[in-house]
């Protein structure tokens, strides 16, 4: 299968998410509009919707671009284009169906917003594909694994919502005060310890070797300098420890050494599982079940559902990918992976704050088979590359 092939099967997935998420719950009825349904929508230019929303609406529509410039033929300036044209093409007819479905609401400041994130994200695989081209793929094109730019990708994202820097030196002192009176919570610091070791191995597999040792320190330090910056986000003592425990031992003996990848997979595992059980309050009484396919995600506001799925993205992802890389094949790591996150689901069955579906395994399994597309290929021996080219 080629890579274009690939990138397309990939684009139609997002497609198929997207027209899924914007149609949710399918109570389609035909309502008469005055003037008819585009008149009716194009009369909502005005309306404005929360920043929730904005950020929701762009986030949607800048992997369906990126993907969908990455499947497309022909020049990088024709791809942009018509990546844009196809990003406003597809919002404006999830907003006018909206108009005829029941408990949604259509306006054109989503249009707006879904049009921004098809610029965002067309612009962004130009971008990658041409730096990918000239810096990385060149000169170690079958030393890099395109796989692990999904959870990497996630987990900046999730680190960095809302995405609204301010200027306020008010703000930034109530997001640095935690640390001058550090209350430490010696659990998430080992969780956070977790989640930076496996984004140091993440980012380790996109570097040169003279950046590998070093990187995720800088990145950590940029992450929570950045992280000041941004609206409604305050440091804690334990995050900051975990993350300086986490550089530190990679810079000083993980980064060379070869049981990392081993030692790494079992801690994210095990942080994997703690947080599916926290807060740890079980009860006897049963949660609901649903079968309908992101129900928890669809149900809540967006400042909620995009960084919930982020999250996941970046867990799930990531633990397919350690689990590969520790030794394990990378389809009985996807069974691994999954088996965990279903025996987590059971437990929620009675564990009050949390849902009990089917979501969190659909999403593993959404993230481990786009995951198999972009991976690289399993380097063949000789004799194998010959029985191929017999057969």
């Amino acid at each position: 299968m080629s890579g274009r092939t690939r990138y397309r099967i990939l684009f139609a997935g997002t497609a198929a998410v997207i027209i899924y998420g914007s149609l949710y719950p399918f109570q389609l009825v035909w309502v008469q509009y005055p003037g008819g349904p585009v008149t009716a929508l194009l009369s909502t230019w005005r309306e404005g919707t929360g920043l929730g929303d904005i950020l929701a609406n762009v986030c949607l529509y800048v992997p369906f671009a990126f993907l969908a410039v990455l499947s497309l033929p022909g020049s990088r300036v024709r791809r942009f284009l018509f990546a844009c044209v196809l990003g406003l093409l597809l919002s404006g007819s999830m907003e006018l169906l909206q108009l005829f479905d029941e408990g949604r609401w259509a306006t054109m400041a989503d249009v707006r917003s879904n049009f921004a994130g098809s610029v965002l994200g067309a612009a962004l695989a130009v971008i990658a594909e041409r730096y990918w081209r000239r810096h990385i793929a060149w000169p170690r094109r079958r030393q890099i694994d395109k796989s692990a730019a999904i959870p990497l990708t996630c987990w900046v994202a999730y680190r960095l919502f809302p995405y609204v820097p301010v200027i306020d030196l008010h703000k930034y002192w109530s997001a640095i005060r935690p640390l001058l009176k550090p209350d430490f919570d010696w659990l998430a610091v080992c969780r956070h310890t977790a989640s930076w070791l496996a984004v140091a191995a993440l980012l380790a597999e996109f570097c040169p070797p003279a950046w590998r040792r070093f990187a995720p320190l800088a990145c950590f330090l940029a992450i929570t300098c950045v992280r000041i910056l941004l609206l409604a986000v305050a440091l804690s003592a334990s995050e900051v420890a975990g993350g300086a425990i986490a550089a530190g031992a990679w810079v000083l003996y993980l980064w060379s050494n070869p049981r990392a990848m081993t030692w790494i997979a079992a801690l994210f595992s095990i942080d994997v599982a703690l947080e599916g059980l926290a807060p740890f309050h079980f009860s006897p009484e049963r949660q609901p079940f649903t079968w309908i396919p992101f129900y928890g995600l669809l149900e809540a506001a967006p400042h909620v559902a995009v960084p919930s799925f982020l999250g996941k993205g970046f867990a799930y992802g990531a633990l397919v990918w350690l689990l590969n890389r520790a030794g394990i094949g990378y389809w009985k790591a996807v069974v691994a992976g999954s088996a965990l996150v279903a025996a987590l689901t059971v437990a929620h069955l009675h564990l009050p704050g949390r849902s009990f579906e089917v979501t969190d395994c659909l999403l593993l399994l959404a993230f481990a088979g786009t995951g198999a597309m972009l991976r690289r290929p399993t380097p063949q021996t000789t004799s194998d590359a010959s029985a191929t080219i017999a057969r």
